[in-house]
């Protein structure tokens, strides 16, 4: 199994995508470098602050009553 990290920005936030995996042997280079389409079973997930930017005023007011 293999995983990572990249941190990136996002609409203008910080994001970390975590990456997970399985890769066989013969698929990495001599560089220690796989092609993402020769992953099995990704699984992706973002964390960080997701704030929206541009929200309009009902979707404010919703948000604020729950």
């Amino acid at each position: 199994e293999i995983a990572g990290d990249q941190k990136m920005i996002v609409n203008g936030q910080a994001q970390t995508l975590h990456v997970t995996g399985y890769v066989r042997p013969e698929d990495i280079d001599a560089t220690d470098t796989v092609l993402s389409s020769r992953i099995a079973n990704v699984q992706g997930s973002f964390s960080g602050n997701f704030q929206e930017k541009n929200v309009g005023l009902i979707r404010k007011i919703i948000g604020w009553l729950f």
